[in-house]
């Protein structure tokens, strides 16, 4: 597996990959996918990347892209210097979960991290994904901050 900087003509394999966490997440959160999804994720990744406000990193697997991560840099607030990175999303195909796809690609952001100074990295992930939170903290990430959802009918 080579794990490398996507550039815009990886957008259309990141996008396929981007509509599958999309479907899973839209079953958790009861969120109602738009028919032209597809080209909308693939839009938004490409304008991410020509405005380089996000650095995505591809995993590869016999030439073909099986998972990424998306960072960003955030500041929590503007009376503080305390700018991190955030993952956006981390994505690796359904049929290549469990193989380490998912921590090499953090771990190619931690490192990442080091190189630009950075000392806190944030990711999410839905209370319900078992998988993703348990990679996660397997991998030294701790509880942090919690978002409720209240749906109003």
């Amino acid at each position: 597996m080579k794990i490398t900087i996507a550039s815009v003509k990886d957008a259309p394999a990141l996008a396929r990959l981007g509509l599958q966490l999309s479907k899973s997440t839209s079953s958790i959160a009861k969120f109602k996918l738009k028919k032209n999804a597809l080209s909308k994720i693939r839009g938004f990744l490409k304008r991410r990347m020509k405005k380089r406000k996000d650095v995505l990193f591809k995993a590869e697997d016999g030439g073909n892209i099986v998972g990424y991560v998306r960072l960003t840099v955030k500041k929590e607030n503007p009376i503080y210097d305390d700018a991190f990175l955030t993952v956006c999303d981390l994505i690796v195909d359904e049929g290549h979960r469990g193989k380490g796809v998912g921590s090499a690609l953090l771990e190619k952001c931690f490192s990442y991290a080091k190189r630009k100074g950075k000392t806190i990295i944030r990711i999410s992930a839905y209370v319900k994904n078992a998988g993703a939170l348990g990679l996660y903290k397997n991998k030294g990430f701790r509880d942090f901050h919690v978002t409720l959802q209240k749906p109003i009918k």
